[in-house]
């Protein structure tokens, strides 16, 4: 109840809907993600999950487009 109350805890869409929706919300995210390198304001992405957004701040969007850039960080890379 109290995960519930905080809303840390959603509902989540059936697997076919996710499945359905999952190609829309990767162009939106990607499209929003990689709008204005030089934005400084948080985000919401897509999820097609849940069907609702999860916030991204200005540095965890800077992170993602490095990634998805093919841009090692820390070691790590992203491949598609």
């Amino acid at each position: 109840m109290f995960l519930v109350a905080h809303g840390l805890v959603e509902t989540a869409q059936d697997d076919k809907t996710a499945a359905n929706a999952k190609h829309r919300t990767d162009l939106l995210n990607r499209h929003l993600i990689d709008d204005d390198p030089e934005e400084t304001a948080d985000i919401a992405l897509a999820s097609p999950v849940t069907g609702g957004g999860v916030v991204l701040a200005a540095s965890e969007r800077r992170i993602l487009q490095a990634l998805q850039n093919g841009e090692r960080l820390n070691g790590v890379s992203v491949r598609e």
